[in-house]
């Protein structure tokens, strides 16, 4: 009985699974695969740690093209790595409403050559929804932080597989006028 008050005085909820939707990606085909890992860092610590649903979610879009570590190992030099950190994925109750959030910060490593780079690209998406239980709100937040982030490593995947500059693919570019 006690446990159902604290749950209904704490006005956060974990998401509890995730679901990554899209199509494999069978025609990228690295020389060398990506070192991947991933880490849920939540705090507090949700009952159910995301990781390795992630990395299965990954998995079946990317297949071979990458190679899974532990969080805090190092990446190898000559490797690309790709370390997501689950830093938020829930709801929480506001002003008559459940907000959905996600942050995920992806952090890249470019350790194919000289200069040794590394940079984090956070994903974030929030979804304010009235009259919708937190789930719901959690899912929707969720769906377009996933589109973001399967965006995040096929730019990258993209640039190792064509030799691009990896930092430079996920710099702001200008836009340009079209012309008729």
């Amino acid at each position: 009985m006690a446990k159902f008050f604290q749950r209904l005085l704490n006005t956060e909820r974990a998401l509890e699974s995730v679901d990554i939707r899209a199509l494999p990606r069978p025609d990228f085909n690295l020389e060398r695969p990506a070192v991947a890992a991933v880490l849920d860092g939540r705090i507090p610590a949700p009952e159910h740690d995301q990781a390795d649903a992630f990395k299965n979610a990954l998995n079946a879009i990317y297949g071979r093209n990458l190679e899974w570590a532990s969080y805090f190992d190092a990446v190898p030099k000559g490797c690309v790595g790709m370390k997501l950190r689950i830093v938020e994925m829930g709801a929480f109750f506001t002003l008559g409403k459940w907000t959905g959030s996600v942050r995920i910060d992806l952090e890249v490593h470019d350790f194919q050559t000289l200069p040794l780079r590394c940079f984090t690209v956070p994903i974030v998406a929030e979804r304010p929804l009235a009259n919708v239980l937190e789930q719901e709100a959690a899912a929707s937040a969720w769906e377009k932080a996933a589109a973001q982030l399967i965006g995040c490593i096929d730019k990258a995947l993209l640039a190792v597989r064509d030799g691009a500059d990896l930092e430079a693919a996920f710099q702001p570019r200008a836009a340009t006028a079209l012309t008729s």
